[in-house]
This record gives C-alpha cells, structure tokens and sequence, in this order.
C-alpha cells in the first residue's frame, strides 16, 4: 500500500465509483471501498447500508475511533439500477453526488492518521471482509 500512498493519505480527496447490485445485494451491508491496517481493522472507507438504505462513508477520526458520515433516505441506490456516486472529502466536510446530482454535506470532525501498511478491498460483505460482493 505504500506505493499507493507514498506521502500517506491525502488529508482531501474524491472517490467515484459506478456500480449495480443484483438482488440479494440490495438488502445487504458492504463496502464499496475501504482501506484496511495489516490486521484488518478499518481505517477509511465508503459503505452501503441496505437495511437502512443509507450510505455511510467512515474514516480514523483524531482520538483513534472510527468516525461515521451517514446519508439516511437513499432508497434510489438500493435497486438493480446502474448508478453513479462520487464523495468529496474536504478538511471539514464530505459532499454526495448521487448520478450527477448533489445530494448533501456533512461535517466531519478531525481526522486521525490512516495506516496505509495494509489492504485497499473493493466490493466486500461488511460482516465478512473476505466474502466479495456480486
């Protein structure tokens, strides 16, 4: 991961990603894209939450805990539709975009260091990180 990331991880930041679950996806809690430290535990990352149909984005917050951005009310993603999200990552702030369109902001609290000396894991069950998603 260090390659990726030579100077550490970047303090702002975009990420967009195109994706379309099938059924038995829809319903389900998993990562779209999340970064891991060499013994697994999150350190970033953008999850969907189908029994709450919200989009989570998460990231090491200053004190050492994870933090957690959540965008409740998106039920438009949980279907077998192609969509397009893309979040901003600010200083302070994280932006959704949801098929082009500017859904909301949220502010985030300070952010801890990210340990890039693990896994980048696209597509994983949350419940199961080795489990991928269809």
């Amino acid at each position: 991961m260090q390659l990726n990331f030579p100077r550490g991880f970047p303090d702002e930041y975009s990420f967009m990603t195109t994706f379309r679950m099938i059924k038995n996806t829809v319903g389900k809690v998993w990562n779209v894209w999340q970064i891991v430290d060499e013994d697994g535990h999150k350190q970033a990352g953008l999850r969907l939450n189908g029994n709450q149909q919200a989009l989570e984005y998460f990231l090491m917050g200053a004190d050492g805990n994870l933090q957690t951005v959540t965008f409740p009310g998106l039920s438009v993603l949980f279907n077998t539709k192609w969509h397009k999200v893309m979040i901003g990552i600010e200083r302070e702030q994280v932006t959704l975009y949801v098929d082009c369109q500017p859904v909301d902001q949220k502010p985030i609290k300070g952010k801890g260091p990210i340990n890039t000396d693990g896994d980048t894991l696209i597509g994983r069950l949350d419940a199961d990180p080795d489990a991928s998603v269809v």
